[in-house]
């Protein structure tokens, strides 16, 4: 301005616009000092009038203190401020935001008040952090209904983001029933009856107007099921015949096929396994009579087994759970005899601690995590054999290191598949001295302390591995006795079929057989 052939270089007085004194003193005592002091109150002035001015390092300072305040209530607010000062990297910080917290950011004031254009290129997005393509649908019907004498002319373009082949058509009528307005409910039934015929002249046709992202799950909604390890027999073989393996199978819970990945570095079976962080990891578990005490790592990005810190103790038919930032080993066999200490083991250090004892000495449970509870459920006492079988189910808060005693299952098992899915915990198969080899399947429901009896699985099976996800429960492999010679028959045949159970329908499906039949495998989804 003032070196170049610009008027203000003549003038002694020059009004500078849409910046406050007192910003402009921050600023200019910024530029001789390099200190400045930044708020909540003044942190977007400064940037605006750093931006203007051009000067680049305190606009990053200020691009560095709003990332940090970045919450659901704020973060669209601080995207569109970013985008008009073309911050871009504060831009895509909030976008990064607005994408991993998409649920609860669509409910909030700030993302019902935006403009449609905008509204339209966050639905569209690739990378929602969502469980299914229901929130999005719905995230659009409540900006809808924010000012729906207005907005209803905008429904199809609104509309156009959703994959609404990937929508139950449950949650639409359940929308369309409780919908307040009848222009909107008017409107979203024309544009699902078009969208229905579009579909059906072009698949007619064979024609491809229907773009095909719409028939695929974005990134993150996206869910694999890994079954990992476990062991079969060959047919007419015995115990000690069985063949441990480390064998790693992805499952595309979409589009219904198998992957192999990259095997365990041990082979291994009746193991513990959990996720943490986006990680799987398993410990303990046994081949050829060894127990383990060997943990390992699994990074879905790089499709690599890596070692990691080992357990205190070797372990076998332990039960292994991640709550907060913690993971947690409980039980099962230490050499001869049954553990009844917990670890606890810290991801950042890398380290395993003795963390707990257990009131209930047993083997072959269930353990699963359910809002901060670990749930143990079921086994065998030490005695083994017949009638050793327990339905006794206990919690185990990690924080208190406090146990309860629930209650009891309606029925015995051991080696039970056990998995939580939509606030339940659903125990499923198992054996049984008296009844063998089980089929039967129970729901329980922490804020009554209730067991509930479920339709039975399409097979009988004995230690099966269990995911819930996706809204559905997927039961894989486990295995058959061919004789009543108790836990530890003599001859057993592991399972290859796999089927899905669906609490909203209350039936069972089969699905595609896995790629080796298994049993005492491990299974968690990502």
């Amino acid at each position: 301005m003032f070196t170049n052939r610009m008027m203000e270089r003549d003038q002694t007085s020059i009004e500078i616009h849409e910046i406050s004194s007192t910003t402009f003193q921050s600023v200019l005592e910024f530029l001789y000092t390099g200190a400045i002091d930044i708020s909540e109150g003044n942190c977007q002035d400064v940037l605006a009038a750093a931006n203007m001015l051009g000067i680049s390092d305190l606009v990053s300072i200020c691009s560095k203190f709003l990332k940090l305040q970045l919450d659901a209530e704020n973060c669209l607010g601080i995207y569109r401020f970013a985008d008009a000062y073309s911050c871009e990297k504060l831009k895509a910080d909030a976008e990064k935001f607005i994408n991993k917290n998409f649920p609860k950011v669509s409910y909030q004031e700030e993302f019902l008040e935006l403009p449609q254009e905008l509204v339209s290129e966050i639905l569209l997005s690739e990378n929602l952090f969502i469980k299914s393509e229901q929130e999005v649908f719905q995230a659009a019907m409540n900006w809808l209904l924010f000012d729906p004498a207005i907005r209803r002319r905008e429904i199809y373009k609104i509309l156009t983001p959703v994959r609404f082949p990937l929508v139950a058509e449950s949650d639409i009528k359940k929308f369309l029933e409780t919908c307040p307005d009848i222009g909107i409910k008017v409107a979203l039934l024309k544009y699902i009856e078009d969208f229905k015929q579009e579909r059906s002249i072009c698949k007619e046709h064979n024609l491809d107007r229907i773009k095909p992202h719409l028939t695929q799950p974005r990134r993150f909604a996206r869910k694999n099921i890994y079954l990992i390890g476990g062991y079969f027999v060959e047919t007419g073989g015995r115990w000690n015949d069985i063949h441990t393996l480390e064998i790693v199978s992805k499952y595309d819970t979409f589009n219904e096929t198998w992957v192999q990945m990259q095997s365990l570095i041990y082979p291994r079976h009746h193991f513990g396994i959990c996720v943490h962080k986006g990680l799987i990891y398993v410990a303990g578990g046994e081949h050829d009579s060894m127990i383990y005490d060997a943990v390992e790592r699994y990074n879905p990005q790089s499709n690599k087994w890596y070692h990691m810190a080992n357990l205190n103790h070797p372990r076998s038919g332990l039960g292994l759970v991640a709550v907060t930032d913690k993971l947690y080993a409980l039980g099962g066999w230490i050499g001869m005899e049954l553990g009844n200490t917990v670890e606890e083991y810290d991801p950042v250090r890398n380290e395993w601690r003795l963390h707990a004892e257990m009131p209930t000495l047993r083997i072959d449970m269930a353990v699963v995590e359910l809002e901060g509870l670990i749930y143990v459920i079921g086994g065998a006492d030490r005695d083994g054999g017949f009638e050793s079988e327990m339905s006794l189910v206990e919690s185990f808060n990690p924080v208190t290191k406090e146990w309860e005693e629930l209650t009891s299952m309606n029925e015995s098992r051991a080696y039970p598949g056990v998995a939580s899915l939509g606030g339940y915990i659903y125990a499923v198969g198992g054996y049984s001295s008296v009844l063998g080899d089980l089929a039967t399947v129970e729901k329980y429901c922490p804020m009554k302390n209730m067991w509930t009896s479920l339709p039975p699985m399409s097979y009988s099976r004995t230690a099966p591995s269990v995911v819930g996800v996706n809204g559905l429960l997927y039961i894989m492999g486990g295995r058959h006795s061919s004789s009543m010679d108790g836990i530890f028959s003599s001859s057993c045949i592991a399972l290859d079929s796999m089927e899905c159970y669906d609490p909203k329908t209350n039936t069972w499906t089969l699905l595609p057989r896995l790629p080796t039949p298994t049993s005492d495998a491990g299974a968690v989804f990502l």
